[in-house]
């Protein structure tokens, strides 16, 4: 997979959906080792959604376009700029099952990297569908909290084998 092909996916959808500095986020990684904190998925070899993933003190560049994460603790990592395409009709009856399945994959990522909690930023469309989905991905949350700016939700880690 080339990063080239992430940019452009994210640039056509930052353009239709209007969610500027998206670009500019994803951007700022190429060619640095914290590439590593694109996470995409696919549909066979498609690329059908891409999310930025924030872990503390990393030194990547995303902490810098997120000052106000740091704040929250040590222990709290993230996904934002959130991107699901909608180039195929189909994919726009599978985005509830292709969000979680992204959501997923990050939160099994964070979980992996330490984190107990994390925020999930940028979110369109309306709380009531967010908040159907991480109920749906992690049954053990029985609340989500909606703050103004993130929705922070516990990281379950899956149990060692």
């Amino acid at each position: 997979m080339e990063f080239h092909q992430v940019l452009q996916i994210v640039d056509r959808d930052a353009i239709r959906k209007g969610n500027m500095g998206w670009y500019d986020q994803y951007a700022r990684l190429d060619g640095t080792p914290n590439i590593e904190d694109v996470v995409i998925g696919l549909e066979g070899e498609t690329i059908v959604a891409v999310a930025l993933t924030y872990i503390p003190n990393t030194g990547s560049p995303t902490e810098d376009d997120l000052p106000w994460a740091k704040t929250i603790g040590a222990d709290v990592g993230g996904v934002t700029c959130i991107c699901i395409t909608d180039d195929n009709r189909e994919m726009v009856n599978s985005r509830d099952s292709v969000m979680i399945r992204l959501l997923d994959t990050c939160v099994k990522l964070l979980a992996d990297r330490g984190m107990q909690q994390m925020f999930i930023d940028g979110v369109k469309g309306g709380n009531a569908g967010f908040q159907s989905l991480v109920l749906a991905l992690i049954p053990e949350v029985t609340d989500v909290y909606i703050g103004s700016e993130y929705h922070l939700v516990p990281v379950s880690r899956s149990p060692k084998d």
